[in-house]
Protein backbone atom coordinates (compact mmCIF):
# COMPACT_ATOMS: atom_id res chain seq x y z
CA UNK A 1 0.00 0.00 0.00
CA UNK A 2 1.19 3.26 -1.32
CA UNK A 3 0.98 6.21 0.93
CA UNK A 4 1.21 10.08 0.06
CA UNK A 5 2.85 13.79 1.17
CA UNK A 6 2.93 16.72 -0.21
CA UNK A 7 6.43 17.82 -2.48
CA UNK A 8 8.49 19.43 0.08
CA UNK A 9 9.99 21.76 -2.55
CA UNK A 10 6.49 23.08 -3.82
CA UNK A 11 4.10 25.76 -2.43
CA UNK A 12 1.51 23.99 -3.83
CA UNK A 13 -0.48 21.13 -2.56
CA UNK A 14 0.46 18.21 -4.73
CA UNK A 15 0.91 15.08 -3.38
CA UNK A 16 3.31 12.16 -4.45
CA UNK A 17 2.98 8.17 -3.84
CA UNK A 18 5.40 7.30 -1.46
CA UNK A 19 6.42 3.74 -1.48
CA UNK A 20 6.27 1.99 2.04
CA UNK A 21 10.00 2.11 2.42
CA UNK A 22 10.05 5.54 1.80
CA UNK A 23 7.01 6.39 3.83
CA UNK A 24 8.82 5.27 6.64
CA UNK A 25 11.82 6.93 5.96
CA UNK A 26 9.84 9.75 5.26
CA UNK A 27 7.83 9.20 9.05
CA UNK A 28 11.63 8.67 10.65
CA UNK A 29 13.10 11.93 9.00
CA UNK A 30 10.01 13.83 10.33
CA UNK A 31 9.85 12.20 13.58
CA UNK A 32 14.07 12.52 14.08
CA UNK A 33 13.20 16.61 13.12
CA UNK A 34 10.69 17.26 15.65
CA UNK A 35 12.57 14.83 18.53
CA UNK A 36 14.92 17.43 17.96
CA UNK A 37 13.25 20.51 18.65
CA UNK A 38 11.86 19.11 21.22
CA UNK A 39 15.12 18.57 23.26
CA UNK A 40 15.67 22.68 22.98
CA UNK A 41 11.86 23.73 23.19
CA UNK A 42 11.42 25.85 26.07
CA UNK A 43 7.29 24.93 25.99
CA UNK A 44 7.60 21.18 25.93
CA UNK A 45 3.76 20.51 26.08
CA UNK A 46 3.59 23.04 22.75
CA UNK A 47 6.56 20.85 21.27
CA UNK A 48 5.06 17.62 22.14
CA UNK A 49 1.65 18.88 20.24
CA UNK A 50 3.96 19.61 17.29
CA UNK A 51 5.25 16.66 17.03
CA UNK A 52 1.99 14.81 17.46
CA UNK A 53 1.24 16.94 14.40
CA UNK A 54 4.17 16.09 12.58
CA UNK A 55 3.50 12.37 12.78
CA UNK A 56 -0.50 12.93 11.68
CA UNK A 57 0.55 15.08 8.78
CA UNK A 58 2.65 12.59 7.36
CA UNK A 59 0.61 9.12 8.14
CA UNK A 60 -3.48 10.09 7.66
CA UNK A 61 -3.89 6.60 9.69
CA UNK A 62 -2.97 8.30 12.69
CA UNK A 63 -5.73 10.79 12.18
CA UNK A 64 -8.32 7.57 13.10
CA UNK A 65 -6.77 7.11 16.41
CA UNK A 66 -8.88 8.38 19.68
CA UNK A 67 -8.20 10.15 22.84
CA UNK A 68 -11.18 9.76 25.03
CA UNK A 69 -12.17 12.92 27.59
CA UNK A 70 -10.51 12.87 30.77
CA UNK A 71 -8.34 9.57 29.35
CA UNK A 72 -11.53 7.58 30.16
CA UNK A 73 -14.11 5.90 28.18
CA UNK A 74 -16.42 6.00 30.88
CA UNK A 75 -19.73 7.11 30.33
CA UNK A 76 -20.60 10.65 32.16
CA UNK A 77 -23.74 11.70 33.75
CA UNK A 78 -25.21 14.48 31.02
CA UNK A 79 -24.03 17.93 33.00
CA UNK A 80 -27.11 20.73 33.99
CA UNK A 81 -25.41 22.64 31.28
CA UNK A 82 -26.61 20.14 27.91
CA UNK A 83 -28.66 21.04 25.43
CA UNK A 84 -28.66 17.17 24.58
CA UNK A 85 -31.55 14.94 26.08
CA UNK A 86 -29.74 12.33 26.46
CA UNK A 87 -28.64 11.19 30.14
CA UNK A 88 -25.17 9.86 29.20
CA UNK A 89 -22.35 10.57 27.61
CA UNK A 90 -18.78 10.26 26.25
CA UNK A 91 -16.45 12.34 23.72
CA UNK A 92 -13.42 11.14 22.19
CA UNK A 93 -11.33 13.01 19.92
CA UNK A 94 -9.04 12.09 16.82
CA UNK A 95 -5.23 12.55 16.69
CA UNK A 96 -5.17 16.10 15.39
CA UNK A 97 -8.13 17.46 18.24
CA UNK A 98 -6.08 15.81 20.53
CA UNK A 99 -3.44 18.09 20.58
CA UNK A 100 -5.22 20.56 22.01
CA UNK A 101 -5.91 18.36 25.35
CA UNK A 102 -3.67 18.61 28.33
CA UNK A 103 -1.57 15.77 28.04
CA UNK A 104 -2.56 14.84 31.82
CA UNK A 105 -5.79 15.70 32.48
CA UNK A 106 -7.45 14.60 28.44
CA UNK A 107 -9.12 18.11 28.65
CA UNK A 108 -9.35 20.96 26.57
CA UNK A 109 -6.51 23.46 27.34
CA UNK A 110 -7.25 26.56 28.01
CA UNK A 111 -7.10 28.97 24.85
CA UNK A 112 -7.34 25.54 22.52
CA UNK A 113 -7.75 26.22 19.05
CA UNK A 114 -8.60 22.98 17.21
CA UNK A 115 -6.53 22.78 13.81
CA UNK A 116 -8.46 21.74 10.60
CA UNK A 117 -9.07 17.96 10.27
CA UNK A 118 -9.63 17.52 14.35
CA UNK A 119 -12.63 15.52 14.78
CA UNK A 120 -14.65 15.34 18.00
CA UNK A 121 -17.16 12.64 18.34
CA UNK A 122 -19.59 13.03 21.19
CA UNK A 123 -21.65 9.73 21.94
CA UNK A 124 -25.17 10.18 23.63
CA UNK A 125 -25.81 7.19 25.44
CA UNK A 126 -29.87 6.37 26.99
CA UNK A 127 -30.29 5.65 30.28
CA UNK A 128 -30.56 1.60 29.24
CA UNK A 129 -27.04 1.94 27.94
CA UNK A 130 -28.28 1.92 24.20
CA UNK A 131 -26.33 4.54 21.67
CA UNK A 132 -28.87 6.90 20.81
CA UNK A 133 -26.61 9.54 18.64
CA UNK A 134 -23.48 10.75 17.33
CA UNK A 135 -22.85 14.33 17.65
CA UNK A 136 -19.90 15.22 15.37
CA UNK A 137 -17.86 18.17 14.64
CA UNK A 138 -15.11 18.42 12.50
CA UNK A 139 -12.80 21.39 12.10
CA UNK A 140 -13.04 22.20 8.26
CA UNK A 141 -12.87 26.19 7.66
CA UNK A 142 -12.98 25.19 4.03
CA UNK A 143 -16.54 23.67 3.73
CA UNK A 144 -19.52 25.13 2.48
CA UNK A 145 -20.93 23.76 5.69
CA UNK A 146 -19.10 25.03 8.17
CA UNK A 147 -20.12 27.52 10.86
CA UNK A 148 -18.22 31.26 11.46
CA UNK A 149 -15.61 29.04 13.57
CA UNK A 150 -14.61 26.60 10.89
CA UNK A 151 -16.18 23.98 12.43
CA UNK A 152 -18.54 21.34 10.60
CA UNK A 153 -21.54 19.84 13.11
CA UNK A 154 -23.65 16.85 12.73
CA UNK A 155 -25.51 14.01 13.98
CA UNK A 156 -26.29 10.50 13.48
CA UNK A 157 -27.69 7.57 14.53
CA UNK A 158 -26.00 4.70 15.85
CA UNK A 159 -26.21 3.12 12.06
CA UNK A 160 -24.68 5.96 10.56
CA UNK A 161 -28.06 7.34 9.11
CA UNK A 162 -28.22 11.11 9.19
CA UNK A 163 -30.30 12.64 11.75
CA UNK A 164 -29.10 16.30 11.45
CA UNK A 165 -27.23 17.49 7.97
CA UNK A 166 -23.74 19.38 8.06
CA UNK A 167 -26.06 21.24 5.89
CA UNK A 168 -27.75 22.69 8.91
CA UNK A 169 -24.46 24.31 9.87
CA UNK A 170 -24.76 24.06 13.35
CA UNK A 171 -28.12 25.55 13.90
CA UNK A 172 -29.01 23.44 16.73
CA UNK A 173 -25.63 23.67 18.32
CA UNK A 174 -23.47 26.83 17.96
CA UNK A 175 -25.30 28.55 20.38
CA UNK A 176 -24.74 26.41 23.25
CA UNK A 177 -21.49 25.66 22.05
CA UNK A 178 -20.23 29.20 22.27
CA UNK A 179 -21.43 30.41 25.56
CA UNK A 180 -18.75 31.85 28.12
CA UNK A 181 -16.44 29.35 28.74
CA UNK A 182 -15.66 27.52 25.66
CA UNK A 183 -12.69 26.71 24.04
CA UNK A 184 -12.97 26.95 20.55
CA UNK A 185 -16.58 25.58 20.95
CA UNK A 186 -15.11 23.06 23.35
CA UNK A 187 -17.14 22.71 26.49
CA UNK A 188 -16.68 19.08 28.24
CA UNK A 189 -13.75 21.13 30.67
CA UNK A 190 -16.45 23.68 31.60
CA UNK A 191 -19.32 21.07 32.91
CA UNK A 192 -16.61 18.21 33.87
CA UNK A 193 -13.84 19.87 35.07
Amino acid sequence: MGFFRRKPAQASSELVALSDSDHRAAMAHAAIDECAALLTASDQTNAVHSLCQCLVSNDARLALIWTWFGNSDAQLARSTGSGHGEPFLRVRYNTLAATQLDPVTGKPRAGAVFPTGALVVKELILSNGALALYAVMQKDAASVNADARGWVWAKYGPSGNVVVSAKAKGAGCTSCHAQTGNEDAQLMQKFFP
